[in-house]
């Protein structure tokens, strides 16, 4: 029973994948399903699919374009890049022309997305 609700939590988000194609939350949400399964069974499944889904799940897709197409000069930091990790204030956040919102770094040669009013990261490549 348990690896049946495991194999339809991991279904469903491959499913949404296809359909939603190049969503960083689709990506997130599956890892986040298998690593929950993993480790808490079919209710960490859902939880973990859920929290994987969170970074990048609203952010337009020309923004993401944009600070692919747009790299600076890399940063290091301390920690792990989740959702709502605020960058310390002596790192040089640069705008997104198209979605003034947000602004970006990139880490480890990895772009990043950051909600400039709170500094919280809300979307890892």
């Amino acid at each position: 029973m348990k690896n049946l609700i495991i194999g339809a939590a991991i279904a469903a988000f491959a499913a949404t994948g296809a359909y939603a194609q190049d969503n960083g939350a689709v990506g997130g949400g599956v890892t986040g399903a298998i690593g929950g399964a993993i480790i808490g069974g079919p209710v960490g499944a859902v939880v973990g699919g859920v929290a994987g889904a969170t970074i990048g799940a609203s952010l337009p897709a020309e923004t993401r374009t944009y600070v692919v197409e747009h790299p600076v000069d890399s940063v290091r930091i301390e920690g792990d890049l989740t959702a709502d990790y605020v960058i310390p204030a002596e790192v040089v956040i640069h705008p997104i022309p198209s979605t003034p919102e947000y602004g970006y770094i990139y880490v480890d040669d990895r772009p990043v997305v950051v909600q400039l009013e709170t500094r919280k990261v809300v979307y890892v490549q």
